[in-house]
C-alpha cells in the first residue's frame, strides 16, 4: 500500500480495553506522537498520564465547566483556544 493510500484510508479511532498499558509502550507511543501534525501546526503540547481511576474521575469532574464552554463556542462557530 502506498503511503498516501494508507493515510487516506486508515481509520483513526481504536477500541480500548481494560488492559494496562506498560510504561515502555506508552512512552514509545507518546514519543512518536510528537511528530504528528496538529491543528494550526502547533506541536508544543504536554501530556499527563493518570492511571488511578479515582483521580481520572476527579479530573473529569473538574474539567466539565471548561468542556461546556468549549462546546458552546464550537456550536457558535468560534474557534476556542485559537491563538
Amino acid at each position: 500500500m502506498e503511503l498516501y493510500d494508507a493515510m487516506r484510508t486508515t481509520f483513526a479511532a481504536r477500541e480500548f480495553t481494560g488492559e494496562p498499558l506498560p510504561d515502555g509502550i506508552l512512552h514509545r507511543i507518546l514519543d512518536n506522537a510528537r511528530f504528528a501534525p496538529s491543528g494550526g501546526n502547533r506541536q508544543p503540547w504536554r501530556v499527563v498520564v493518570v492511571r488511578e481511576p479515582a483521580t481520572r474521575e476527579a479530573l473529569a469532574q473538574l474539567i466539565k465547566p471548561t468542556l461546556r464552554r468549549y462546546v458552546a463556542q464550537v456550536q457558535a462557530g468560534e474557534a476556542p483556544w485559537n491563538t
